[in-house]
C-alpha cells in the first residue's frame, strides 16, 4: 500500500495525505449510495402511494445529500477536529432531512405501544374514515367507509395513510371499547296530523325494533374486559317533537351496532312507512307554497261564523 501511495506521489505529485482523504471520501459516498437504494427499496415495498412514494424519494435524497456534504466536510477540513461536534451536526442534519421518516416511524411505535387502534377497528382521522385493515412501519391501511352518503359501508378504495397522521389530526375510535352508537331518524309530518298519534306509533317501533339491541348493549357495559365503560341505563329509544316551517318534526333516537347503522334504519324506515299508510290523519309533510286567507281562516273568523249560525 505504502509502495502504490509513493508510485502515486512520485508520478501525479499526490501527497499521501490527500491520497488518503480521496480514498475515504470515495469510499463514504458508495456507502451512501448503497444506503440510499436500500432506503428507497424499503420505502417502496412499505408504500404503494404514489405521492408518498416520491416524499420519500426527496426526503432520502435530501439525507443523503446532507450527509455526504458533511462527511466531506469531516474529511477535507481540519475545521472538524471535534468528533462529537460532527456526529451532533450530523445527526440533526438526518432528523431534519428525514422529518417525515423519523415522524412515520414514531407514530408506529405510538401505535404499537399505546394502540389507539388496531386492525379491524372503525377509525376516523382528520377527514378520513374506514375500517384499519393493516398497520405497517410508515404507514397504515384503511378500506374507505362512504362520508358522502352517510350510509357508513365501504366504497371498496384502499387509502394508505401515513403514521404521522395519528400526531397531527384528530383520530376518534367507533370500535374501542364500545361496538354501538346512537342514530336518529328525523321526518316531519304536517301541522293537519295527528302527531300525537304518529309519535306513540313511532314510540312502539322504536321499542320493537330496540330490545334486542339494548341487550346487548347492557351486556357489552357490563363486560370487565371492555377497556371503556359506558352506562346504558338510559339506552331506551327516544322521541322528540319539535315545530319547524313545513310541519311537526318528530325524531327517533336509538342505539343499534356500528356496522348495522344502515341495515337498522332501514328496517325502521320500512315499518314506519308501513304503518303510516295505514293512517288517514298522518301525511307527511314536505317544503310548500300555501296562501293564508287570514280573515275566513283565522281562529277568529272561525268562532264568529260559528256564532252567526248558532244565533
Amino acid at each position: 500500500m505504502k509502495n502504490l501511495s509513493s508510485i502515486i506521489y512520485q508520478n501525479l505529485g499526490i501527497s499521501p495525505v490527500v491520497q488518503q482523504r480521496v480514498f475515504t471520501s470515495l469510499v463514504l459516498l458508495f456507502a451512501l449510495a448503497l444506503l440510499r437504494i436500500l432506503l428507497l427499496r424499503i420505502v417502496t415495498r412499505r408504500t404503494g402511494n404514489s405521492l408518498i412514494l416520491h416524499d420519500w424519494r426527496k426526503a432520502v435524497n435530501c439525507g443523503t445529500g446532507f450527509i455526504a456534504a458533511a462527511s466531506m466536510g469531516y474529511v477535507w477540513f481540519a475545521d472538524f477536529e471535534s468528533l462529537s461536534l460532527f456526529v451532533g451536526l450530523t445527526l440533526a442534519a438526518v432528523i431534519i432531512s428525514l422529518k417525515e421518516l423519523v415522524l412515520n416511524v414514531a407514530g408506529w411505535l405510538t401505535i404499537i405501544a399505546r394502540k389507539p387502534f388496531e386492525v379491524g377497528h372503525r377509525i376516523q382521522i382528520g377527514a378520513t374514515a374506514g375500517d384499519v385493515i393493516e398497520l405497517g412501519l410508515l404507514e397504515f391501511s384503511v378500506m374507505e367507509i362512504s362520508s358522502w352518503s352517510g350510509s357508513d359501508q365501504t366504497t371498496g378504495r384502499v387509502l394508505h395513510i401515513p403514521n404521522s397522521k395519528i400526531f397531527s389530526e384528530t383520530l376518534a375510535n367507533f370500535s374501542k371499547g364500545l361496538d354501538f352508537i346512537w342514530d336518529e331518524i328525523t321526518f316531519t309530518v304536517t301541522f293537519e296530523s295527528n302527531w300525537a298519534k304518529a309519535k306513540e306509533i313511532l314510540k312502539n317501533i322504536g321499542r320493537q325494533n330496540a330490545q334486542d339491541t339494548l341487550k346487548t348493549a347492557q351486556a357489552h357495559d357490563k363486560d370487565p374486559s371492555k377497556q371503556v365503560t359506558i352506562c346504558f341505563d338510559n339506552s331506551r329509544s327516544e322521541i322528540f317533537t319539535a315545530v319547524k316551517q313545513s310541519g311537526i318534526e318528530l325524531s327517533l333516537r336509538f342505539v343499534c351496532q356500528l356496522r348495522e347503522k344502515r341495515l337498522v334504519e332501514n328496517d325502521l324506515w320500512e315499518d314506519i312507512l308501513t304503518a303510516f299508510a295505514l293512517c288517514d290523519d298522518i301525511e307527511f309533510a314536505y317544503p310548500t307554497q300555501r296562501l293564508y286567507n287570514a280573515p275566513v281562516e283565522s281562529k277568529a273568523a272561525s268562532n264568529m261564523s260559528h256564532a252567526q249560525f248558532v244565533s
